[in-house]
């Protein structure tokens, strides 16, 4: 079960006196199904000098190299480069915490320079799902998430559930809870996001038991910045930001939204009704009830 919490970002830019400008670079941490942490570089270009090639780059994190590319001069990149996908995800020591930086050369440097950082990348600590939680299923009302693969501070998640199902005995603000999103089809992403018991609190004051509210308006603790948890009435869930970790390069179809708060776990599953925007857009809406939670 993953349990990641992308972190705050310190965002590099501006021009280096030297000829290799600074990539607008943003960091974060996971916890993937394993319990294993890795960083994860959101995408971004390297601006290259004018008739100049890219030579060489380089990722490190804390100052250990994470990556290296570098060509031969007949071969060498032309233009601004944009590394792939492969070359932005990388293993991580969960509970430390990071300085990734970005070093390049092109064919204008007589030597490598700066040309990114970001900061204060502290990986989460894994998450794990007691055996005795409780398992409620609920129908769903509406599931959108939203990507730019180009501008990941636009992506969005929304979660809702108006039920008169809903129950709300455990309490998050001694236990903490998660939220988990997944699904096999598409993609095939699966990830979890802590929700610290810090930041809940219950709704109608102490012992008054209408459910509880988690907010985070900086997310400092990750990509989700509100859920709440009303008994007998809805769950919402409202995340953003290019911290949250799915893709939507092929349709998702189902996607299950897992929330688990203590001893209780909210289990959805979205299908039926959907809109599918490849790298844009997935929208669910009117979703029954699934048959169980999943393991």
């Amino acid at each position: 079960m993953r349990a990641p919490r992308l972190l705050a970002l310190v965002v590099a830019g501006g021009l280096l006196a030297g000829r290799v400008a600074r990539a607008a670079l943003q960091a974060g941490c996971y916890v993937t199904a394993a319990g294993a942490c890795r960083l994860d570089v959101a995408p971004f270009t390297i601006p290259v000098a004018p008739g100049a090639a890219l030579v060489a780059f380089e990722l490190r994190a804390n100052g250990a190299l994470l990556y290296d590319f570098r060509t031969d001069g007949a071969r060498a990149p032309a233009g601004d480069y944009r590394p792939s996908r492969a070359a932005r995800d990388f293993a991580a020591t969960c509970g430390r915490t990071y300085t990734v930086e970005l070093v390049a050369r092109d064919t204008s440097d007589a030597a490598p320079r700066d040309a990114g950082r970001a900061t204060g990348i502290t990986c989460p600590t894994p998450v794990t799902t007691p055996p005795h939680v409780r398992g409620q299923v609920l129908p769903g009302s509406r599931l959108v998430l939203k990507v730019k693969p180009d501008r990941p501070g636009k992506s969005a998640l929304f979660v809702l559930a108006k039920t008169n199902l809903l129950d709300s005995t455990a309490d998050p603000t001694r236990t903490g809870g998660t939220l988990r999103i997944v699904t096999a089809s598409g993609d095939r992403f699966d990830t979890t996001y802590d929700l610290p018991s810090a930041r809940w609190r219950p709704i109608g004051g102490p012992g008054a038991s209408r459910g509880y509210k988690y907010r985070d308006a900086n997310l400092a603790s990750g990509p989700i910045r509100m859920v709440v948890i009303r008994k007998g009435r809805m769950l919402k869930a409202i995340g953003e930001r290019g911290r949250l970790r799915y893709s939507l390069g092929a349709d998702p179809n189902p996607v299950q939204v897992l929330l688990a708060t203590g001893d209780a776990m909210y289990c959805l599953s979205f299908g039926g009704a959907t809109t599918f925007h490849a790298d844009r857009l997935y929208r669910a809406e009117s979703a029954p009830a699934p048959a169980r939670c999943p393991p």
